[in-house]
């Protein structure tokens, strides 16, 4: 019995429509933006905030990730 795969042939694009064109309107934009960058209050979390989301994690998700970083790091260091 030959096993080999169907031939898959290339299927033509759908040819479009009226619909299917997009008006937009180019604009230009050569001038230079701001970067915002997160101040040191937008990488802080209050202590309680912080142990609401430790109690949320189940301890199985908690022994799941400390075996998996510990055997990420058992394969770096080899």
């Amino acid at each position: 019995m030959d096993r080999r795969p169907f031939p898959i042939a290339p299927v033509p694009p759908a040819p479009l429509t009226e619909d299917d064109v997009v008006d937009a309107e180019l604009v230009e934009d050569s001038a230079a933006a701001a970067v915002a960058v997160p101040a040191g209050r937008d990488r802080e979390l209050s202590a309680e905030t912080a142990a609401a989301i430790k109690a949320s994690v189940a301890a199985s998700t908690r022994r799941a990730y400390a075996a998996d970083r510990r055997a990420f790091a058992t394969w770096c260091t080899a």
